[in-house]
C-alpha cells in the first residue's frame, strides 16, 4: 500500500495496514488515510457498475429526449413540419411536468459524473477530491429535488382540478403566484442543499468517500447528512401520497355527480388526466 509523504516525517507503511485498506493519493500529500477516503486498487464489481451506469444513462437520456420532444410539440417548429397542425392541436403541458422531468435528468446524470470524466472504471487511481465532492453533493441533493418536484407536479394537478370543479379563474394573480412558487420551490431547496453540502465537504474532507467497492459513485460519510436527506425525501413523498388521496376522493365525488348532472368540459378533461397520474404514481 502506497502512502503519501509529509514534509516533516515519513509515515511507515505498517502503521495503517490493518486499520485502513484505502491508500492516500499523491494529489493530497497533506491528507492522511484517516482524513480522506478516496480509494484506489480496490476490488469492484465491474458488471454491476456497468449495469448501474447503463440504467442511469438510459433513464437520463430518455427523459431528455422526452423533454425535448414535449418542448418541440409546444413550439411552432412542429407546426411548420406538419402543415395540417394548428395551434389548437399543440400539446399544452404543465410547467411542473417540465420541472419534474428536469429534476429526473439532474438526478440521473449526477450518478454518472465519474463516468463522464472517465474515472468510473479506473481502479488504479482515485478520482480527484473536487470531482468526488461535487458528485457526492449532487447525489445527496438530488433526492429531495426529485421528491419536491414530484410533489409540486401533483399539487399543481390538484390545484388545476380544484379550479376546474369550482369554475374559478386560474389566471388570477393568486393562481399565477401559486404556480411560480411551485416552480421555484424544488430548485431553491436543491441549490440550498447543494451549496451547504459543498461547503461541508470542503471544510471536512474526511467525510468525502470515493470507494467504488462501497458504491459506484462518491458519497458523504455523515449520518447527519443522510438523515437530513432522508427526512426531506420522506416528507415530500408523504405529501405526494396525501395529495393522491385527496385527488382520489375528489375524483370519486365527481363521478357521483355525473349521475345527476353533466360535467363541464374542464372536468371531463381532468378525470382521465388524474387517472393516468395516479397510475404513474
Amino acid at each position: 500500500m502506497t502512502l503519501g509523504m509529509r514534509d516533516d516525517a515519513t509515515v511507515k507503511e505498517d502503521d495503517f495496514s490493518d486499520a485502513h485498506s484505502i491508500p492516500v493519493t499523491r494529489n493530497y500529500p497533506e491528507t492522511t488515510a484517516e482524513e480522506c477516503d478516496l480509494g484506489a486498487d480496490v476490488d469492484i464489481d465491474a458488471d454491476a457498475i456497468k449495469a448501474f451506469i447503463a440504467l442511469e444513462l438510459s433513464g437520463g437520456l430518455g427523459m431528455l429526449i422526452l423533454l425535448l420532444s414535449a418542448w418541440l410539440s409546444q413550439t411552432r417548429i412542429c407546426a411548420r413540419i406538419n402543415v395540417a397542425s394548428t395551434p389548437n392541436q399543440m400539446a399544452d403541458r404543465s410547467l411542473m411536468w417540465f420541472s419534474f422531468s428536469v429534476s429526473r435528468i439532474i438526478s440521473s446524470f449526477s450518478f454518472c459524473l465519474l463516468f463522464f470524466d472517465g474515472k468510473q472504471f479506473q481502479t488504479d487511481a482515485p478520482p480527484s477530491f473536487g470531482l468526488c465532492l461535487t458528485q457526492a453533493a449532487l447525489v445527496s441533493a438530488s433526492g429531495p429535488l426529485t421528491e419536491a418536484a414530484a410533489f409540486t407536479l401533483f399539487f399543481d394537478v390538484w390545484f388545476t382540478f380544484r379550479v376546474a370543479t369550482t369554475n374559478a379563474n386560474s389566471s388570477t394573480c393568486q393562481g399565477r403566484c401559486t404556480r411560480i412558487s411551485l416552480l421555484l420551490l424544488p430548485y431553491a431547496l436543491w441549490i440550498f442543499l447543494l451549496v451547504g453540502l459543498l461547503i461541508t465537504g470542503g471544510v471536512k474532507p474526511e467525510i468525502v468517500r470515493g470507494d467504488l467497492a462501497f458504491a459506484p459513485y462518491c458519497t458523504l460519510k455523515s449520518n447527519i447528512i443522510w438523515l437530513l436527506v432522508a427526512c426531506l425525501s420522506l416528507i415530500f413523498s408523504l405529501a405526494v401520497l396525501v395529495v393522491l388521496v385527496i385527488l382520489m376522493i375528489s375524483l370519486y365525488k365527481i363521478r357521483l355527480q355525473l349521475f345527476h348532472s353533466s360535467p363541464s368540459p374542464d372536468q371531463e378533461r381532468m378525470i382521465p388526466c388524474i387517472i393516468r397520474l395516479v397510475i404513474f404514481a
